[in-house]
């Protein structure tokens, strides 16, 4: 919206398509792209979301939980973010990680980074463009994972994609 209505500063007037049409989509995302010429160029990148389905896994307290999401979609990824909503009685006893189709594993969370007041991640966004260190993380928010997400980019999305959460310590619980 906000790309929209500048746009229009840059006296752009409404298109049949793109960022400046009347109705915007919430699963595409269109860029005023400038491109040396008179006229701006509008791009625009479609953003796929996958989740897990099914109801939430007890994390085992001295092991390993998994969760895994089959994706079709053969798509070659541009840029990935995570979105994690775990429960702990403590966060900091947990290593988080995600193995990519091709097996490539990314470490989202280090246990024992910082953590130990927190009781949960609640919609916490792994972005490898965010400004924060996951090791700051405060129950929800963006930050960058421990791992490199970036690392990811130009590979294809299809295939089984697990989320590998690692308890270290005993006797705490989550979900």
């Amino acid at each position: 919206v906000l790309m929209h209505e500048l746009g229009h500063v840059i006296d752009m007037e409404h298109m049949s398509e793109g960022v400046m049409h009347n109705v915007l989509s919430t699963s595409t995302r269109h860029l005023i792209v400038d491109n040396g010429e008179a006229e701006p160029v509008v791009e625009t990148v479609q953003t796929n979301i996958y989740s897990s389905s099914g109801s939430a896994l007890a994390i085992s307290h001295t092991g390993v939980t998994e969760s895994t999401i089959e994706i079709t979609d053969e798509v070659t990824i541009d840029d990935i973010n995570i979105q994690l909503d775990i429960t702990h009685d403590r966060v900091s006893d947990l290593k988080v990680e995600l193995v990519a189709a091709d097996g490539t594993v990314i470490e989202l969370i280090s246990h024992g980074s910082g953590m130990g007041s927190q009781y949960s991640f609640n919609g916490i966004v792994l972005d490898d463009d965010a400004s924060t260190s996951a090791s700051l993380a405060n129950g929800s928010g963006s930050y960058q994972s421990v791992g490199d997400l970036s690392t990811l980019e130009g590979m294809s999305l299809a295939g089984t994609w697990i989320l590998r959460v690692t308890d270290n310590r005993g006797g705490r619980n989550g979900t």
